[in-house]
């Protein structure tokens, strides 16, 4: 008994996947971008007020920023703050400090629910991208 089985058309499918893989490149790094942009809208949005940390100064708000990095095979969108507060304000603190005063503050997070809010947008951009791209 012999089985065979014949692919015809394999260079024109070859051709079609690497012209895919291109609009992709491109394409995810726009992604990341236009969302790394919205992650960061809703970090901000989340440290408005509670659950998150009420706005007093809006310090903490507008030290939240956004850096983009694209280049060949990667993209990367990174959303952060040098703010002091920042750790005290996502995970809470319990404790002295270094000027030796007492806190039993609990947390007030904004990055972990930002992030929440704006990864379904992630996902369905990413998808749609590389389904335009197919």
């Amino acid at each position: 008994m012999n089985i065979i089985m014949r692919v015809l058309g394999a260079d024109a499918a070859a051709a079609q996947l690497l012209a895919a893989a291109a609009k992709v490149e491109v394409g995810i790094g726009e992604v990341v971008a236009s969302q790394g942009a919205e992650l960061q809208t809703a970090i901000k949005a989340a440290a408005s007020g509670r659950p998150g940390p009420n706005v007093i100064t809006d310090a903490f708000r507008s030290g939240i920023t956004l850096e983009v990095e694209r280049g060949p095979g990667h993209a990367q969108a990174e959303v952060s703050s040098a703010s002091p507060q920042a750790n005290r304000l996502e995970f809470g603190f319990n404790g002295t400090d270094s000027l030796g005063r007492r806190y039993n503050q609990p947390p007030y997070p904004s990055f972990g629910p930002g992030f929440d809010a704006a990864t379904p947008g992630f996902t369905a951009a990413v998808t749609a991208m590389v389904r335009a791209a197919l």
